[in-house]
C-alpha cells in the first residue's frame, strides 16, 4: 500500500496490544524505554499515513492485510475507507494467523 490515508484508527485489540506492550516493557526495562518504543510504534503508523514508510502485502494473514516490522513488532493493518486500520500489534515470535482468527 504506497498512497497516503486520511489517518489511523486502532481496533481495540491493537489498542490492547500497544497497552500490553508498554507495560510490558515498562516491567522489564523501565517506564522511559516504554515510553521511546511505543513512541517508534505510533511514529512508524504515521509514517504509513503519510506514504513516507510502506509495508508489505500479506495474504497469508487475510484479505487486503498488510504488515511493517517495528523493532520486535509486527504492525498489522488494513485500509479501509481511506483511513488505515490497524488491526493488531504482535510481537514477532507469535503466531500472527492464529492471533488474526486465520
Amino acid at each position: 500500500m504506497a498512497r497516503k490515508a486520511e489517518g489511523f484508527r486502532l481496533s481495540r485489540r491493537a489498542a490492547a496490544d500497544l497497552e500490553a506492550i508498554y507495560d510490558y516493557t515498562a516491567k522489564t526495562w523501565s517506564a522511559a524505554q516504554a515510553d521511546r518504543y511505543t513512541h517508534d510504534l505510533e511514529a512508524a503508523i504515521q509514517g504509513l499515513v503519510t506514504g513516507s514508510r510502506i509495508g508489505r502485502r500479506r495474504e497469508d494473514l487475510g484479505d487486503n492485510l498488510y504488515s511493517m516490522l517495528v523493532g520486535s513488532h509486527l504492525v498489522i493493518y488494513r485500509e479501509d475507507e481511506g483511513y488505515l486500520l490497524v488491526a493488531r500489534v504482535l510481537h514477532g515470535s507469535m503466531d500472527h494467523a492464529w492471533h488474526l482468527g486465520r
